[in-house]
């Protein structure tokens, strides 16, 4: 197993334990979903893990205002590590920010936007 495999695998293993209990699967007739890093879709998570492979972006703390088929928003905490001066030994600091999810596939968010202006194709989008 090379070292890109193991970081996706421990990405997703991250976010399912981190993820576990935190929201609710796609019901029938519900409004669009985001998929976590296993896949699984999820409606209003409370924390949103943004890079799969290695888990240097989270949004934690959701609280969602809005959420509808096309789009949805919410106010919670970022942890993006700033890769300096390598993603290894780059800190994360946590900051505030409204994290919109859009651009629907079907019924799954492919896009997810931070009001500081980072943006984030989530598990779902076509590669």
């Amino acid at each position: 197993m090379n070292l890109t495999h193991k970081l996706a695998v421990a990405g997703a293993a991250a976010f399912t334990l981190i993820g576990a209990g935190t929201a609710v699967a796609l019901a029938s007739g519900e409004d669009s979903a985001v998929r976590d890093c296993a896949g699984q879709s999820l409606v209003r998570p409370s924390e949103i893990v943004l890079t799969c492979a290695d888990g240097n972006a989270v949004v934690r703390g959701i609280d969602w205002d809005s959420w509808g088929s096309a789009q949805a928003s919410g106010l919670g905490t970022a942890e993006i590590n700033d890769c300096e001066p390598s993603c290894a030994d780059g800190e994360s600091r946590p900051e505030r920010v409204r994290v919109t999810l859009d651009a629907p596939v079907g019924s799954v968010f492919t896009r997810a936007v931070l009001d500081n202006g980072e943006e984030f194709a989530l598990p779902g989008a076509a590669r």
